[in-house]
């Protein structure tokens, strides 16, 4: 979109009605835009940088179904996520591509009063999760995953077969365990594609990229266009806020105080693999 073009259709925002107004421009807010304009209702999103520019641009590049879930038995959950990753493979498979993963087992059959008290909310202890452990969880994950199946089952290999197929594995192994999610390999083409095919489905919903909330007064919300330093004021129904990390300073900018927000840790291995 052309500079003038892009500042006209935002004067043209100024005093507007607008059901919903979509706050965050990462995959969540894609995807909210997407189901409200293939189901007729107007709405706008807005972030305050590019496009899939934070959280959305930096993940794991993992598109999973959640089998770490099982253990805390959130059956639904992960039956949902390995639909949802299904859906992807299917109608994204340019940027969204299956991913083996096999993992090397040490024992039979440790693991298992662990998993059961984590199981029944006992306890949060981890520790090494033997083979049987692994297969039951597996076949669980096989099974929730069968909705618009794309990807194979699960399969273990012995020791030896193990060693033959990948030869550098540890030789204390018993077992290895090979399982099927999925990588998504550009997030930001994903995250735009969303938000296009919203635009292209209806054309009374419009999407906005270095756009801000700066307050609201007497129902009205105010948005800046950071590009021209143009301000315009719209009424909504519904805020729907999908700013990420950034909610909590969203809605203090619309007269909330909020604590959504706190630490989190992860922990990624980066491997130097041509």
């Amino acid at each position: 979109m052309r500079r003038n073009e892009r500042l006209a259709k935002i004067r043209k925002l100024d005093g507007r009605h607008i059901p919903v107004l979509i706050i965050g421009g990462g995959i969540n807010g894609a995807g909210v835009f997407r189901d409200l304009a293939f189901n007729g209702t107007a709405c706008l999103i807005i972030d305050k940088s590019d496009f899939c520019s934070g959280s959305s641009a930096a993940p794991s590049r993992l598109i999973h179904g959640g089998l770490r879930y099982l253990e805390n038995g959130e059956f639904r959950l992960v039956s949902e996520s390995t639909r949802e990753r299904n859906l992807l493979l299917r109608n994204a498979s340019h940027v969204v591509k299956p991913l083996r993963t096999t993992v090397p087992i040490t024992t039979w059959m440790s693991g298992l009063i662990p998993a059961a008290l984590r199981f029944l909310h006992l306890s949060n202890a981890t520790g090494a999760r033997g083979a049987g452990i692994v297969k039951a969880g597996l076949l669980i994950y096989d099974w929730l995953g069968r909705r618009e199946k794309v990807l194979p089952n699960h399969y273990m290999m012995g020791k030896q077969a193990s060693l033959q197929h990948l030869p550098l594995l540890r030789d204390d192994i018993v077992a290895t365990a090979t399982y099927y999610d999925a990588l998504v390999t550009h997030p930001e083409r994903l995250c735009f594609e969303v938000i296009s095919d919203g635009m292209s489905e209806n054309p009374s919903c419009q999407a906005f990229n270095y756009m801000s909330v700066t307050g609201q007064n007497d129902g009205k919300i105010q948005l800046l266009d950071e590009i021209s330093g143009t301000t315009v004021s719209i009424t909504t129904d519904i805020i729907c806020n999908t700013a990420g990390p950034w909610i909590d300073k969203v809605n203090a900018r619309l007269g909330r105080d909020t604590a959504y927000i706190g630490g989190s840790k992860g922990s990624h291995v980066v491997l130097d693999n041509e």
